[in-house]
């Protein structure tokens, strides 16, 4: 834990304000944002780099485990981050490369990052439309449908959970 909290940067977690394109912290006081069904948006703090990222991915997977939600999609909004080191942009292409029974989407990313990480092939790798990299809600509007179609699946109802197709940039069920 201490070495965690030593790392800096970690991420919090955001919802939409009703009726409106707005985001902003889930469970503060002055916030009215609500979670949206099957999304996780996750707002990391500050830059990436060796010395957080591992042990970010490591607190958020545990703690999307502990909820028992499903989550379809998961949304990281790279709002806050001015830059990745090649260490994070390795360990994401890792983590997120494998198969995995949620999507993942990047978004708000400033210039320096949307460069990175399409240089770094991460972009190609998730298979998300270019205009979601700069608006978190044209994000949270691919991730709302690939939750709908993941919930509108038979089997994916049937087995409990999908994994989502990176090639065509919709959910779909591997068996």
């Amino acid at each position: 834990f201490a070495v965690t909290r030593f790392a800096g940067a970690g991420f919090t977690y955001i919802g939409r304000v009703p009726g409106t394109d707005t985001y902003d912290e889930l469970g503060v006081p002055g916030s009215t944002a609500q979670e949206l069904p099957g999304l996780n948006i996750v707002r990391f703090s500050g830059p990436r780099w060796f010395g957080n990222c591992a042990s970010t991915t490591r607190i958020a997977r545990r703690e999307r485990q502990a909820s028992g939600k499903t989550v379809a999609c998961i949304v990281a909004d790279m709002s806050m981050v001015s830059f990745l080191d090649e260490t994070a942009l390795v360990h994401y292409k890792r983590e997120w490369g494998k198969p995995l029974p949620h999507r993942i989407l990047i978004s708000n990313c400033c210039a320096r990052v949307r460069l990175q990480v399409q240089e770094s092939g991460l972009v190609d790798m998730l298979q998300q439309p270019p205009e979601t990299l700069a608006r978190l809600h044209d994000a949270v509007l691919v991730a709302e449908a690939i939750a709908r179609d993941t919930a509108d699946s038979p089997v994916a109802a049937s087995v409990g959970s999908a994994t989502c197709s990176r090639r065509t940039g919709s959910a779909s069920v591997a068996l």
